[in-house]
């Protein structure tokens, strides 16, 4: 067998995960790889020949001898060559179907300046290489000397600092002191040089998994020999110390989503594409492969836009969010998208990693205290779960989004195989009332619209086992919009929230006649009235027939949110004051 390095094959914002091709020795030409089927000529650095039966569970297991710093930055560049004539930064993303990024990557330069290195840290098909693509090219049309490592050498027999310098064969005496840029992509896999990280870390940009998309195992190389500070950090949302993240902002994700759906002949509406980013939170992998499946992989589909298209009418929000609460559907995308690499896969069978992996589905996040320590490690390795700081103290482990976390309740929680807990959507939101915490509410953090809905989603999402998912509204932390805020599609219940009464009538009125949640194949519904004061009145229009509204609660909370009460839409008590948790 004659092998070769990573493909360099890209479709817009996807790359090919193919680490290392191989074909047949003699096939000559540019033969096909085993591997991705794509022609050699797309892959990376020759390696050397090598007669194993099967190829490696990594591209990192079998390298060339003789491979450096300098012979991964050639192989490297050949990904980014773009045509001489294309001279500014716009056109060279625009050349690589890339959103330009350009508030991101001012601030990595800009931070970089000031610390000498830079991690971005991101679960798999979170955009790292892509992001690394961009700066590439963003240093370089600025004048710099710059380099792009596709990964860090491994086996590799010279030092870094030997290494160094045939990288930059016209540098100083002293290569240390030549001004340039070196960006490592995929730089997790430079973890185990405990030496360079002590020695040489210096103005470089890394590019890491906070898991590892190479699939380092458990191997203690997939953990970093030191610890950066926070402000050298870029993780995948805005932080105090960073104001940029590794996922797109609204901005960037809008202007993305346009040229994504004008390049496939598609016309899609701000209020579609502002779904879809709150549904992916801005997780660039996720997003692509929702936009694709939606528009491309399902002929019906494509056909129905082109009509749209034709008529001069846009695909609206309403198709997608029918495309979104298909959950069957949903997980059968996930499972064939690229960004799969960073969802728990049901083929992970340890047991103690699963127990961490159904913690944080239900609870919302995991601590280290709570856990088997090595079992999170593992899933952390794995880059399923990642680190954020909870309350400006402790570190805790979180899915990267919501979706991640639906995703694992739906594949890897076991108690999904039995009966739904509940007859009715009555008594599902009573049981998770019952469970508020005061001190959640009580916050100053969020506000009350978003500390009612993150409380009863909490709540809801442990008592049902994780049945029940968030519509993009909710996500977004503003209720009294236009979608209903819960969906618990196995038993077609909709729950819709709102505060102080605001727009009763209107959010009663959806549910009914021509309201736009007629829509959906909803058996019942509730409304739920957080409340901070009992209403002045009832409101028998909510004892009418209605195939969609089962009731209506009112939830009125003491001042302190120390105690709650339930009453019905004619004010009784459905359950008397009782106290919250603290």
């Amino acid at each position: 067998m004659v092998c070769r390095g990573p493909c360099r094959f890209r479709q817009g914002m996807m790359g090919c995960l193919c680490m290392q091709a191989s074909a047949p020795a003699g096939a000559g030409g540019d033969p096909t790889c085993t591997v991705c089927y794509h022609a050699f000529s797309f892959h990376d650095t020759p390696s050397l020949p090598t007669t194993a039966a099967a190829l490696p569970s990594s591209g990192f297991d079998v390298v060339p001898q003789d491979e450096s710093f300098a012979t991964i930055a050639r192989g490297a560049s050949e990904r980014n060559t773009v045509p001489l004539d294309i001279l500014t930064y716009n056109e060279v993303a625009q050349y690589l179907c890339l959103e330009p990024r350009t508030t991101l990557l001012e601030t990595v330069v800009a931070r970089l300046e000031r610390t000498g290195v830079v991690q971005l840290r991101g679960t798999p098909a979170s955009g790292k290489t892509s992001v690394m693509d961009l700066l590439y090219h963003y240093l370089r049309l600025q004048g710099n000397q710059v380099h792009l490592l596709s990964r860090y050498p491994k086996g590799a027999t010279k030092p870094w600092f030997d290494q160094l310098k045939e990288l930059m064969p016209d540098a100083h005496t002293d290569v240390l002191c030549t001004p340039a840029y070196i960006l490592f992509d995929e730089g997790q896999t430079s973890y185990a040089d405990a030496i360079f990280w002590n020695e040489a870390i210096k103005g470089f940009v890394f590019a890491c998994c906070y898991g590892s998309s190479a699939d380092l195992g458990n191997d203690e190389s997939a953990l970093t020999p030191l610890t950066l500070p926070e402000n050298c950090i870029v993780g995948l949302r805005p932080s105090a110390f960073v104001s940029v993240g590794m996922f797109f902002s609204q901005e960037e994700f809008m202007s993305w989503g346009m040229k994504k759906t004008t390049a496939i002949s598609a016309s899609i509406s701000n209020e579609a594409l502002d779904m879809l980013f709150k549904f992916s939170e801005g997780h660039i992998g996720l997003a692509t492969a929702l936009i694709e499946n939606f528009l491309e992989s399902h002929p019906s589909m494509v056909l129905d836009c082109k009509i749209i298209v034709r008529n001069g009418k846009e695909i609206q929000s309403a198709s997608l969010e029918h495309f979104l609460f298909n959950r069957d559907g949903l997980v059968d995308v996930i499972r064939c998208c690229a960004a799969y690499r960073g969802f728990p896969h049901d083929t992970f069978q340890d047991p103690d990693a699963r127990k961490v992996l159904i913690k944080a589905a239900i609870e919302g996040f995991a601590q280290l205290q709570d856990v088997n320590s090595e079992a999170l490690r593992k899933c952390y390795v794995k880059g399923y779960l990642h680190a954020v700081v909870k309350d400006g103290s402790s570190m805790v482990y979180t899915y990267p989004t919501e979706v991640h976390r639906w995703f694992a309740a739906m594949t890897v929680v076991p108690q999904l195989t039995r009966p739904f807990p509940f007859e009715s959507v009555r008594e599902c939101v009573l049981t998770g009332l019952k469970s508020f915490c005061g001190n959640a509410l009580r916050r100053e953090s969020k506000t009350p619209e978003a500390a009612y809905g993150a409380e009863l989603y909490r709540t809801i999402y442990k008592v049902t086992r994780a049945r029940v998912i968030p519509t993009p509204e909710f996500s977004s932390k503003e209720l009294g919009g236009q979608r209903i805020d819960f969906v618990i599609p196995e038993v077609h219940w909709g729950i819709e929230l709102l505060r102080d009464g605001i727009q009763l009538q209107e959010h009663y009125d959806r549910f009914v006649g021509e309201g736009r949640y007629t829509s959906f194949s909803f058996k019942y519904c509730i409304v739920v009235d957080f409340r901070s004061s009992r209403p002045a009145k009832s409101f028998r229009k909510f004892n009418l027939p209605s195939r969609r509204v089962q009731t209506s609660y009112f939830v009125v909370f003491d001042p302190g949110f120390f105690t709650c009460v339930v009453l019905d839409n004619m004010l009784k008590d459905v359950v008397s004051e009782f106290a919250l948790l603290s």
